[in-house]
């Protein structure tokens, strides 16, 4: 009589192979173009606490986020400097750590080998994790600490014996004694303090926990009850030193109502992040919304292990919804897998779900919210996910295919990840890339915001003065009068950039201000998070001569005088324009005034366009009958041609780009939408 031997599945007889090629690609995907985002803020705040010594790093008042990360930081800075590429392979290699722990989760939880295949699947694929595994944050230690947390909290509540033969026979013969009980208890408390200090919103799922053991594990109420304790003495101590920054992080911030919308908000974004990442075509949203609906209808409706764990050798699950021959599964009866209850849905579903109602009022007092805040919630994202493309029916084709389309939109979503300009978290580099080829002799870099103090000493022009100006020195016109023409004596132009929120360091931008009444504003560039201005000072001590004007424009203020010089100038060499306009009524709309230079066939050859004063005095905050004095600077290119040009001015509304009409002409050549002042002569 022949042996009845049931045939061995393909994800079983290649389990091992495929394992390591799901590892081999996630590694890939996280190194692949590691350096393609230049150093951004919340980066540069890390490196500048790890740069300078470890007690820095210590220090409570540095920054308020807890400092696991940084600790590991502080080394690996040692190692490779600001090589952007080497530093970013510390958080791509925890993003890869990140890989097994999922595997091993899943694999317990789902008693099956190939359930934590296509976890780490997934997670290897996962846009949104390899995005944050290219970051300069502590968002892939959060997701690695978190996951182990809830696998050796599985591991410590699971009563049954080891898997492994040698141990399970050893036990039985009274051999050895488990080492369950203490040491999974030991790596639940340890990975659980470890996960706080990696980001203080570990804390939600550490709730979710305690919830879940309250519900279904009261058994181990003791033993919980002092892992919960030994876990408070871990965080406690750092949190009583950090209080006071914690507290101050939302001091300044323009606090949200706690609204229904708000919440709604947050999980739309949070499922988008998890299922496609944060670079998926935003038409293309509903495919996350299929793999959500797949996440909780197996949430919901579908059949759960009743308890997480592997069989003692010899025993083999009995309805199980995974292919025959894995050697793994949960000792229960058949009828165990149609509970309506199970603890594997309960630790999932509060996982997943409890989290975000704790970030949704956190969110209202620190005035916004990241979807990598909910980093600790894509595990159990992940998780649904795998066991709903587990249970798809004809598994043997379904569940490839299922992986096939997830590859797919991953792809996309990597695709402009690695390469569409668009998604930049910054421009800094650029930006300094820009100051540098432009810069001339006599220009000084004055910085404004202390937070960009470590991405300009990774990308600052080499060979251009600079100056990062005091805090105090903006905090009143008064003191800006003090301090200003110390900064900029003896320098031709000099390039102001203000990085971050200027509500925090220069609310009055007064640094924008005094430069813009003593000096001309010739250039501006808008980046993410940042800009730049340039201003040029014409030497001269005494103010320009006005020549007198009455051109009164429809619904704006009139212009009243204007000065240009030189008269006459070479390629290269900067025209200087002095506008003075009057407020006769009130404006509501804030213009744009545009100063440009024409050649003899009406074209433009330069121009700058700004608000009043760089933007520091807008025309809806004018008063009738005051007096504003405005200056520009023209950039004439060195290519220029000998020959006369104009100068025409005139203002328009930015959101429509309508110009205003002059409705009382004046004494120049008026052009209806816009005033011919006068021209100047460039000589070779």
């Amino acid at each position: 009589m022949k042996p009845n031997i049931k045939p061995i599945s393909f994800w079983h007889r290649f389990h091992f192979p495929l394992l390591l090629g799901v590892f081999l690609l996630g590694f890939a995907l996280r190194v692949y173009r590691a350096d393609h985002q230049e150093i951004w803020g919340d980066e540069g705040i890390k490196l500048e606490v790890v740069h300078h010594d470890f007690a820095r790093v210590l220090d409570p008042a540095a920054e308020f986020h807890p400092r696991l990360f940084h600790l590991f930081l502080f080394f690996w800075h040692r190692i490779f400097d600001f090589n952007v590429f080497g530093l970013r392979m510390l958080p791509a290699l925890l993003g890869v750590l990140g890989l097994p722990a999922l595997y091993v989760l899943a694999r317990r939880l789902f008693a099956s080998r190939t359930a934590g295949l296509v976890a780490s699947s997934l997670l290897a694929l996962s846009p949104f994790h390899i995005s944050y595994s290219q970051d300069l944050t502590m968002y892939s230690l959060l997701f690695l600490t978190m996951t182990l947390s809830f696998y050796f909290l599985v591991r410590a509540l699971d009563d049954r014996p080891h898997r492994s033969p040698i141990v399970f026979a050893a036990n039985q013969a009274s051999f050895v004694r488990p080492v369950r009980p203490f040491w999974f208890w030991a790596g639940y408390v340890t990975f659980s303090i470890l996960a706080v200090h990696a980001h203080y919103y570990a804390a939600f799922a550490l709730i979710a926990q305690n919830i879940f053991a309250l519900l279904w594990q009261r058994k181990w109420l003791k033993q919980w009850i002092i892992a919960q304790a030994a876990i408070s003495i871990g965080i406690a101590p750092w949190l009583y030193l950090q209080y006071g920054a914690v507290a101050r992080s939302g001091q300044g911030t323009q606090q949200l109502a706690l609204t229904l919308s708000r919440l709604v908000e947050i999980l739309t974004q949070s499922v988008t992040a998890f299922a496609v990442g944060l670079t998926f075509p935003s038409g293309w949203n509903w495919v996350a919304w299929i793999y959500l609906a797949l996440a909780i209808g197996v949430l919901a409706l579908s059949r759960f292990p009743p308890h997480p764990g592997p069989l003692p050798p010899g025993e083999r699950e009995q309805d199980s919804p995974l292919p025959e021959g894995e050697g793994s599964g949960v000792r229960v009866s058949a009828g165990d897998f149609n509970r309506p209850h199970s603890p594997v849905r309960s630790l999932l579903g509060l996982w997943l779900l409890l989290p975000p109602l704790f970030i949704w009022p956190a969110d209202a007092w620190l005035g916004h919210f990241g979807e990598r805040f909910l980093m600790m919630s894509l595990p159990p994202f992940l998780l649904l996910l795998t066991w709903a493309f587990c249970r798809l029916p004809w598994r043997r084709v379904a569940l490839p295919s299922a992986l096939v389309v997830y590859t797919v939109t991953s792809f996309i979503s990597l695709r402009a990840w690695y390469f569409d300009p668009a998604f930049l978290k910054s421009h800094y580099g650029e930006m300094m890339a820009l100051i540098g080829q432009n810069a001339q002799p006599g220009d000084v870099l004055l910085l404004d915001g202390p937070e960009q103090k470590m991405l300009f000493e990774i990308y600052h022009p080499s060979g251009l003065d600079y100056r990062f100006i005091s805090p105090d020195s903006v905090l009143t016109e008064a003191r800006a009068e003090r301090d200003f023409p110390g900064l900029i004596a003896g320098y031709r132009r000099a390039w102001l950039v203000l990085y971050g929120e200027p509500k925090t360091y220069d609310p009055e931008h007064q640094a924008e201000a005094w430069l813009a009444r003593k000096g001309y504003k010739a250039f501006y560039q808008s980046y993410v998070g940042n800009y730049v201005t340039l201003f040029a000072f014409s030497g001269s001590q005494a103010e320009s001569a006005l020549t007198l004007i009455e051109a009164q424009f429809e619904s704006g203020p009139r212009l009243i005088g204007y000065a240009l010089e030189p008269a006459t100038l070479q390629p290269g060499q900067t025209l200087y324009v002095t506008l003075q306009w009057l407020a006769t009524e009130p404006l509501p709309v804030d213009y744009t005034v545009f100063t440009h230079l024409l050649n003899s066939s009406g074209e433009l050859v330069a121009q700058t366009d700004s608000q009043p004063l760089s933007g520091t005095r807008p025309t809806s905050s004018w008063q009738p009958g005051e007096v504003i004095t405005d200056r520009y600077a023209l950039l004439l290119p060195f290519e220029l041609e000998a020959g006369d040009y104009q100068i025409e001015v005139g203002l328009y509304d930015l959101a429509s780009l309508s110009r205003l009409v002059i409705s009382q002409p004046g004494g120049a050549l008026d052009q209806l939408d816009h005033l011919i002042l006068g021209s100047v002569r460039i000589v070779p």
